[in-house]
């Protein structure tokens, strides 16, 4: 798979090269400093139910985008409503089925501009007992743009473009 980002394609392989004894890697081998650049635009999720994917880390990148801290919160409270019930599938589909997923979307902001970003999202494998965690970068496709904006510019709607999974051992979803 290509990217338009290179720390997603970074990422991907820094993912495929931890050790594991099964499918996933462990969350516990994944060391984010490995990548240049990721940290920014990295952020953990612990999907704990349908309805709540709290957010365990949010890059500095994530938190200017919504104009919060994102860390502790409910993701799908970030989201539009009626997009919170696929946005949550999305996110449960890639960590139990498991695969990976890239997407591309657009991110309306407070001044009415948008900015386009990339995002990779892939599955850890937890502790027994353990909530399923994601692991996902979201880049900016023109970072200056986002430099750009004004003062509490924030998101306030993601607009998905497309959705890709792709087989990580486990096939692709259908």
């Amino acid at each position: 798979m290509e990217f338009k980002k290179q720390v997603n394609a970074q990422f991907l392989a820094h993912w495929q090269s931890l050790p594991r004894s099964d499918l996933l890697p462990s969350s516990s081998d994944f060391r984010p400093e490995a990548v240049p650049g990721l940290l920014a635009d990295f952020a953990i999720y612990e999907l704990i139910s349908a309805d709540f994917i709290k957010v365990r880390l949010s890059g500095t990148h994530m938190d200017h985008r919504h104009g919060m801290t994102c860390t502790g919160r409910n993701y799908l409270d970030l989201v539009d409503p009626q997009r919170r019930e696929s946005a949550s599938k999305a996110f449960w589909t890639v960590a139990t089925h498991p695969c990976g997923m890239r997407v591309f979307a657009r991110l309306q902001r407070s001044s009415g501009t948008s900015l386009e970003v990339e995002t990779l999202g892939l599955p850890m494998l937890c502790r027994e007992g353990e909530n399923p965690l994601l692991y996902l970068t979201v880049c900016d496709l023109d970072p200056d743009e986002w430099l750009e904006r004004e003062d509490g510019d924030r998101t306030e709607q993601i607009a998905v473009g497309e959705r890709t999974y792709f087989d990580i051992g486990a096939g692709v979803p259908e």
